[in-house]
Protein backbone atom coordinates (compact mmCIF):
# COMPACT_ATOMS: atom_id res chain seq x y z
CA UNK A 1 0.00 0.00 0.00
CA UNK A 2 2.82 2.54 0.71
CA UNK A 3 4.22 1.98 -2.76
CA UNK A 4 1.07 2.76 -3.94
CA UNK A 5 1.22 6.16 -2.10
CA UNK A 6 -1.39 5.20 1.05
CA UNK A 7 0.19 6.74 4.03
CA UNK A 8 0.26 4.13 6.67
CA UNK A 9 -0.03 4.55 10.16
CA UNK A 10 0.67 2.21 13.41
CA UNK A 11 -2.11 2.63 15.54
CA UNK A 12 -2.95 0.60 18.76
CA UNK A 13 -6.00 1.44 20.09
CA UNK A 14 -5.30 -1.12 23.43
CA UNK A 15 -2.13 0.66 24.17
CA UNK A 16 -3.23 4.59 23.13
CA UNK A 17 -0.44 3.93 20.75
CA UNK A 18 -0.53 6.12 17.40
CA UNK A 19 2.05 7.17 15.49
CA UNK A 20 0.34 10.88 14.07
CA UNK A 21 -0.69 12.04 17.61
CA UNK A 22 0.92 14.91 17.91
CA UNK A 23 1.19 15.56 14.66
CA UNK A 24 -2.37 16.63 15.04
CA UNK A 25 -2.88 17.40 18.41
CA UNK A 26 0.49 19.39 19.30
CA UNK A 27 -0.48 22.94 19.22
CA UNK A 28 0.51 25.22 21.88
CA UNK A 29 -1.22 28.06 22.75
CA UNK A 30 0.65 29.26 25.99
CA UNK A 31 2.43 33.03 25.53
CA UNK A 32 5.81 33.62 25.26
CA UNK A 33 7.02 34.67 28.50
CA UNK A 34 4.82 32.98 30.92
CA UNK A 35 6.40 33.11 34.10
CA UNK A 36 7.87 29.65 35.32
CA UNK A 37 10.66 27.19 33.98
CA UNK A 38 9.66 24.33 31.30
CA UNK A 39 11.16 20.94 32.64
CA UNK A 40 11.55 21.67 35.83
CA UNK A 41 9.39 20.78 38.85
CA UNK A 42 8.48 24.39 40.48
CA UNK A 43 7.59 24.25 44.02
CA UNK A 44 8.71 27.26 45.54
CA UNK A 45 8.55 30.73 45.05
CA UNK A 46 11.29 33.14 43.50
CA UNK A 47 13.10 35.71 45.53
CA UNK A 48 11.44 38.54 46.48
CA UNK A 49 13.37 41.56 46.76
CA UNK A 50 12.41 42.61 50.46
CA UNK A 51 9.62 39.33 51.31
CA UNK A 52 9.23 36.17 51.18
CA UNK A 53 6.25 35.28 48.79
CA UNK A 54 3.19 32.84 49.56
CA UNK A 55 0.85 31.82 46.71
CA UNK A 56 -2.33 30.04 47.23
CA UNK A 57 -3.78 27.27 45.11
CA UNK A 58 -6.49 25.16 45.53
CA UNK A 59 -6.72 21.56 44.09
CA UNK A 60 -10.39 20.92 42.83
CA UNK A 61 -11.38 17.62 42.94
CA UNK A 62 -14.84 16.70 40.85
CA UNK A 63 -17.11 17.24 44.11
CA UNK A 64 -18.56 21.03 42.41
CA UNK A 65 -20.59 22.05 45.46
CA UNK A 66 -17.26 21.76 47.96
CA UNK A 67 -15.08 23.65 45.39
CA UNK A 68 -17.71 26.48 45.30
CA UNK A 69 -17.91 26.95 48.84
CA UNK A 70 -14.24 26.81 49.60
CA UNK A 71 -13.59 29.30 46.38
CA UNK A 72 -16.47 31.74 47.37
CA UNK A 73 -15.31 31.54 51.19
CA UNK A 74 -11.65 32.68 49.77
CA UNK A 75 -12.97 35.26 47.09
CA UNK A 76 -15.27 36.79 49.79
CA UNK A 77 -12.14 37.65 51.70
CA UNK A 78 -11.24 41.78 51.80
CA UNK A 79 -8.09 41.54 50.88
CA UNK A 80 -8.92 39.89 47.14
CA UNK A 81 -6.74 37.07 47.17
CA UNK A 82 -4.60 36.26 44.47
CA UNK A 83 -5.66 32.69 44.13
CA UNK A 84 -5.02 29.60 41.37
CA UNK A 85 -7.47 26.98 40.78
CA UNK A 86 -6.15 23.50 39.30
CA UNK A 87 -8.85 21.73 37.33
CA UNK A 88 -9.65 17.82 36.04
CA UNK A 89 -10.72 17.98 32.75
CA UNK A 90 -13.42 16.39 33.54
CA UNK A 91 -14.58 18.85 35.87
CA UNK A 92 -14.17 21.41 32.97
CA UNK A 93 -16.34 19.81 30.99
CA UNK A 94 -18.98 18.99 33.60
CA UNK A 95 -18.90 22.26 34.96
CA UNK A 96 -18.55 24.61 31.93
CA UNK A 97 -20.08 27.78 32.98
CA UNK A 98 -18.77 27.49 36.51
CA UNK A 99 -15.01 27.44 35.29
CA UNK A 100 -15.40 30.26 32.84
CA UNK A 101 -16.65 32.43 35.64
CA UNK A 102 -13.44 31.71 38.00
CA UNK A 103 -11.31 32.61 35.27
CA UNK A 104 -12.28 35.91 34.96
CA UNK A 105 -11.06 36.11 38.81
CA UNK A 106 -8.36 33.51 39.66
CA UNK A 107 -5.16 31.62 37.15
CA UNK A 108 -6.90 28.58 35.87
CA UNK A 109 -4.55 25.47 35.67
CA UNK A 110 -4.86 21.85 34.82
CA UNK A 111 -4.41 18.98 37.10
CA UNK A 112 -5.05 15.44 34.82
CA UNK A 113 -7.99 14.49 32.47
CA UNK A 114 -9.90 12.98 35.19
CA UNK A 115 -9.32 11.67 38.54
CA UNK A 116 -7.04 8.87 39.23
CA UNK A 117 -6.28 7.79 42.90
CA UNK A 118 -2.62 8.99 43.42
CA UNK A 119 -1.14 5.96 43.87
CA UNK A 120 -2.15 4.82 40.33
CA UNK A 121 -1.16 7.96 38.28
CA UNK A 122 2.13 6.67 37.58
CA UNK A 123 1.38 3.29 36.86
CA UNK A 124 -0.30 4.12 34.05
CA UNK A 125 2.00 3.40 30.80
CA UNK A 126 3.14 6.53 28.44
CA UNK A 127 0.80 6.87 26.19
CA UNK A 128 -2.27 7.02 28.47
CA UNK A 129 -1.12 9.34 30.43
CA UNK A 130 -0.30 11.47 27.09
CA UNK A 131 -3.61 11.21 26.12
CA UNK A 132 -5.34 12.00 29.57
CA UNK A 133 -2.80 15.19 29.71
CA UNK A 134 -4.23 16.13 26.08
CA UNK A 135 -7.86 15.51 26.84
CA UNK A 136 -7.80 17.39 29.46
CA UNK A 137 -6.11 20.35 27.44
CA UNK A 138 -8.96 19.72 24.61
CA UNK A 139 -11.71 20.28 27.23
CA UNK A 140 -9.66 23.67 28.40
CA UNK A 141 -9.88 24.79 25.08
CA UNK A 142 -13.56 23.89 23.92
CA UNK A 143 -14.15 27.22 26.70
CA UNK A 144 -11.29 29.54 25.61
CA UNK A 145 -9.02 28.75 28.04
CA UNK A 146 -5.23 27.23 27.41
CA UNK A 147 -3.36 26.92 30.59
CA UNK A 148 0.13 27.41 31.05
CA UNK A 149 0.30 25.61 34.50
CA UNK A 150 -0.18 21.22 35.47
CA UNK A 151 -0.51 20.04 39.60
CA UNK A 152 -0.40 16.56 38.35
CA UNK A 153 -0.44 14.28 41.45
CA UNK A 154 3.10 12.47 41.02
CA UNK A 155 6.09 13.15 37.81
CA UNK A 156 8.45 11.04 36.45
CA UNK A 157 10.15 10.65 33.24
CA UNK A 158 6.82 10.35 31.32
CA UNK A 159 5.15 13.10 32.96
CA UNK A 160 7.91 15.12 32.76
CA UNK A 161 8.50 14.64 28.48
CA UNK A 162 4.59 14.60 27.82
CA UNK A 163 4.74 18.46 29.62
CA UNK A 164 7.43 19.34 28.19
CA UNK A 165 6.56 18.98 24.62
CA UNK A 166 3.48 20.86 25.58
CA UNK A 167 5.27 23.65 27.07
CA UNK A 168 3.38 23.07 30.47
CA UNK A 169 5.29 24.50 33.59
CA UNK A 170 4.46 21.43 36.44
CA UNK A 171 3.63 23.08 39.83
CA UNK A 172 4.20 21.04 42.87
CA UNK A 173 3.18 22.70 46.20
CA UNK A 174 5.29 23.24 49.34
CA UNK A 175 2.55 22.41 51.51
CA UNK A 176 -0.27 20.67 50.72
CA UNK A 177 -3.19 20.76 52.84
CA UNK A 178 -4.06 17.97 54.17
CA UNK A 179 -0.63 17.21 54.15
CA UNK A 180 -0.29 13.78 51.61
CA UNK A 181 3.30 13.10 52.00
CA UNK A 182 5.72 13.51 54.97
CA UNK A 183 4.24 13.84 58.49
CA UNK A 184 0.40 13.22 57.88
CA UNK A 185 -2.35 13.75 60.18
CA UNK A 186 -3.47 10.78 61.98
CA UNK A 187 -6.30 10.67 64.31
CA UNK A 188 -3.96 11.38 67.68
CA UNK A 189 -2.54 14.38 66.13
CA UNK A 190 -5.76 15.69 64.44
CA UNK A 191 -8.42 14.07 63.90
CA UNK A 192 -9.85 13.46 67.61
CA UNK A 193 -10.03 17.31 68.72
CA UNK A 194 -12.75 19.16 68.03
CA UNK A 195 -13.24 22.09 64.68
CA UNK A 196 -12.13 24.68 67.15
CA UNK A 197 -9.29 22.90 68.21
CA UNK A 198 -8.30 21.44 65.02
CA UNK A 199 -8.26 24.83 63.23
CA UNK A 200 -5.03 26.03 64.80
CA UNK A 201 -3.40 22.89 64.79
CA UNK A 202 -3.93 23.44 60.77
CA UNK A 203 -2.70 26.62 60.72
CA UNK A 204 0.50 25.74 62.77
CA UNK A 205 1.15 22.82 60.77
CA UNK A 206 0.99 25.82 58.07
CA UNK A 207 2.74 28.30 59.53
CA UNK A 208 5.87 25.66 60.33
CA UNK A 209 5.74 25.11 56.82
CA UNK A 210 6.09 28.85 55.17
CA UNK A 211 7.42 30.51 58.28
CA UNK A 212 11.01 30.73 56.79
CA UNK A 213 10.66 30.78 52.81
CA UNK A 214 7.06 30.83 52.44
CA UNK A 215 6.02 28.99 48.59
CA UNK A 216 3.51 27.57 47.45
CA UNK A 217 0.29 26.50 49.50
CA UNK A 218 -1.86 24.54 48.20
CA UNK A 219 -5.74 23.53 49.84
CA UNK A 220 -7.75 20.37 48.47
CA UNK A 221 -10.67 21.25 48.04
CA UNK A 222 -12.55 18.00 48.74
CA UNK A 223 -11.36 18.16 52.33
CA UNK A 224 -13.79 19.71 54.71
CA UNK A 225 -11.68 21.52 57.29
CA UNK A 226 -10.00 23.14 53.90
CA UNK A 227 -13.17 25.26 53.86
CA UNK A 228 -12.86 24.91 58.06
CA UNK A 229 -9.85 26.87 58.23
CA UNK A 230 -9.88 28.97 55.19
CA UNK A 231 -11.42 32.54 57.05
CA UNK A 232 -8.53 31.89 60.01
CA UNK A 233 -5.74 30.91 57.31
CA UNK A 234 -6.42 34.28 55.74
CA UNK A 235 -6.28 36.24 58.32
CA UNK A 236 -2.93 34.60 59.48
CA UNK A 237 -1.28 35.33 55.92
CA UNK A 238 -2.34 38.98 55.85
CA UNK A 239 -2.23 40.18 59.00
CA UNK A 240 0.04 37.96 61.42
CA UNK A 241 2.75 36.72 58.76
CA UNK A 242 5.55 38.35 56.95
CA UNK A 243 5.07 37.09 53.78
CA UNK A 244 3.98 38.83 50.60
CA UNK A 245 0.66 37.20 49.44
CA UNK A 246 1.42 36.66 45.75
CA UNK A 247 -0.72 35.51 42.60
CA UNK A 248 1.04 31.80 41.24
CA UNK A 249 2.53 34.12 38.04
CA UNK A 250 4.37 36.77 40.43
CA UNK A 251 5.48 33.84 43.12
CA UNK A 252 7.21 32.66 39.39
CA UNK A 253 8.40 35.78 38.54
Amino acid sequence: MEKAGVRMFNWAGERRSFADFDDQLLDIRIPDGTPGSVGDIIDKCAAGDDKTKVTMIVEVGMNAKTAKRLIGAIAAHNKNVPLALFLYGDFVEQNANLVKNWSETFDIGLRAGRHVTNEYWLLQNKNILRMDIVSALRKFENIGLSPAYIFPSDVNDDVMEITKKRDLRIINSTYTFPPNRGKLLTVDSYFKYRDVERTPKALKLINDALEKNGGILSLDADFPDSYMISAFLLDYLFESSSHKISSLRDCLS
